[in-house]
C-alpha cells in the first residue's frame, strides 16, 4: 500500500453538512431476474444507475456534489444551498423521467445532516434519515 492510500485508510474524517438525496429503483431484484445473462438487458440495467454519474458531471465543478451508488441505490450529496436544491430538483426530476420512459420507477427523499461522503464510501444519520423516507 502506498502511503497516500494508507492516511487515507487511517484518517478520522468529521461529519460534515450536506444536502443529501438517497434514490433507489422499485423492483430491481426483478429486473435483475428478467435480464438473466442478457447483455443488452444487464446493460440497460448499469446505464439505469449510470444516469446520474454521468448527468452530475455537468455540474460537479461548479458546486462540491458528490456521488456514490451500490447496486441501484443511489446517493447524492452537496453543501447546504439553493444552488444545491435547485441541482437536486433537476437532476432527479430528469432521472425519474428517463427512469419512467425505460421502466423504471424510483423513489427517494431529500434530507440535511451530518454525512461522511468521499469517493470511497458514504454513511451517516443524514443518510439513515434519506433511507427511512
Amino acid at each position: 500500500m502506498t502511503n497516500e492510500r494508507v492516511q487515507g485508510y487511517l484518517k478520522d474524517p468529521e461529519y460534515e453538512n450536506r444536502m443529501l438525496a438517497f434514490c433507489d429503483v422499485l423492483g430491481w431484484r426483478s429486473q435483475i431476474g428478467r435480464a438473466g445473462s442478457d447483455p443488452k438487458k444487464i446493460g440497460t440495467l448499469r446505464r439505469q444507475i449510470l444516469l446520474v454519474k454521468r448527468v452530475i458531471g455537468n455540474v460537479k465543478g461548479v458546486a462540491d456534489l458528490r456521488f456514490s451508488s451500490f447496486s441501484d441505490n443511489i446517493v447524492l450529496s452537496g453543501p447546504v444551498s439553493d444552488f444545491t436544491l435547485a441541482a437536486f430538483k433537476v437532476l432527479l426530476s430528469d432521472y425519474q423521467l428517463v427512469s419512467a420512459v425505460h421502466g423504471f420507477l424510483t423513489r427517494g427523499a431529500v434530507t440535511v445532516g451530518d454525512i461522511c461522503h468521499d469517493n470511497e464510501v458514504v454513511f451517516g444519520p443524514a443518510l439513515n434519515r434519506a433511507y427511512e423516507l
